[in-house]
């Protein structure tokens, strides 16, 4: 059999892993569509192109590249994988999820089961247009399930070298909210937990990093979304006037009026939240962490305590401000007096 493509070799001033074919004239369409259709071949450019659909590029090789998926994050969020139908492929297919992900792209797979190839179903088809090509797109967790059990008969072995690969897949994200969504994906979708890859010994070291830089309210926030209990608690437990971070106290307050079935979309309130933008990312850090590490009744009665002693020390903020204008002698003992009381009780960690 004629194959399809003959590779061109390396030449000092071409490598074919770092360009991607037609993106000259696609660029404009597949920015302003915030995705791109991601093809094997020219021949699967030019039907596609010429058929309306603009939003495609070629990777002319048998899969992704790193530099290739670098270039297109610079156009858009998201990529479709088309590739052949055959085993090549699927196989090419699986493994250019993971290269993908990795720059912080959404992928999606073009279940291409009717036709061998795009080039094919352009002539096969009278209308391909876009609607007609988006029922087809697979998320990468129905596609791999897809995968994984055509070819494994034994439905556990299936199982097992799908959670590897998502997990796997899933952990190659750098983007922290991406990573975190995508885990959220495979647990709706198949029931189970991908363990998020982190730095145990790091996250102990931003428990303490956050607290000493003042930033009890980014951890308390980044709790209640991690823990439901933790956030009953601190619902109850901290004063709307206690939330000294006025940036963050919206968020809390919001958060304790949602302490019922819509808690889970409070995860959605915080990263739409625009008075947050410049916490979001930290959040969702926190909130990886405490995926793995569940707050313990220590780790809340703790942050309560630097809380009392955050309100506590600034009573007496407030009152060496009134002191230091006061001019009467008896409300100067007085205020002194107070002042007493409160640094005992700060001394006293209560």
């Amino acid at each position: 059999e004629t194959p399809k493509y003959v590779n061109t070799q390396k030449t000092p001033v071409y490598t074919k892993g770092d360009f991607l074919y037609g993106l000259n004239l696609s660029r404009k369409h597949i920015s302003e569509e915030n995705y791109a259709i991601l093809v094997e071949g020219y021949m699967d450019f030019i039907s596609l192109y010429r058929s309306g659909i603009k939003n495609v590029v070629a990777q002319l090789g048998t899969a992704c590249t790193e530099n290739q998926a670098k270039i297109l994050k610079k156009f858009c969020e998201k990529v479709v994988i088309m590739y052949d139908s055959d085993d090549a492929g699927q196989n090419a297919a699986m493994r250019s999820i993971p290269i993908l992900l990795k720059e912080g792209l959404i992928v999606e797979v073009y279940k291409n089961e009717g036709f061998k190839d795009p080039d094919e179903l352009v002539k096969k088809v009278e209308n391909v247009s876009s609607d007609f090509l988006k029922k087809d797109f697979y998320d990468i967790v129905k596609f791999s399930s897809f995968y994984f059990f055509k070819r494994e008969k034994d439905r556990m072995l299936a199982k097992k070298h799908l959670l590897t690969f998502l997990s796997s897949s899933v952990n190659s994200i750098e983007d922290k909210s991406l990573k975190f969504l995508y885990r959220d994906i495979v647990k709706k979708e198949l029931g189970f937990e991908v363990d998020i890859t982190l730095n145990k010994e790091k996250g102990k070291s931003e428990v303490g990093k956050v607290e000493n830089q003042g930033n009890i309210y980014l951890e308390i926030i980044s709790l209640m979304l991690s823990d439901r209990e933790a956030c009953k608690t601190f619902c109850s437990e901290i004063d709307e006037g206690e939330f000294l971070d006025l940036n963050l106290k919206g968020v809390f307050v919001s958060i304790c009026n949602s302490l019922d079935e819509r808690w889970e979309n409070s995860v959605d309130l915080i990263l739409k939240n625009d008075k947050i933008s410049n916490f979001k990312n930290k959040i969702i850090e926190r909130m990886e962490y405490f995926s793995q590490n569940s707050p313990d009744e220590k780790k809340i009665k703790d942050i309560l305590s630097i809380l009392k002693r955050k309100k506590l020390e600034k009573k007496i903020e407030e009152l060496n401000t009134r002191l230091k204008n006061c001019t009467d002698d008896e409300e100067k003992d007085r205020l002194l007096e107070i002042k007493t009381l409160l640094l005992k009780k700060l001394k006293g960690g209560r």
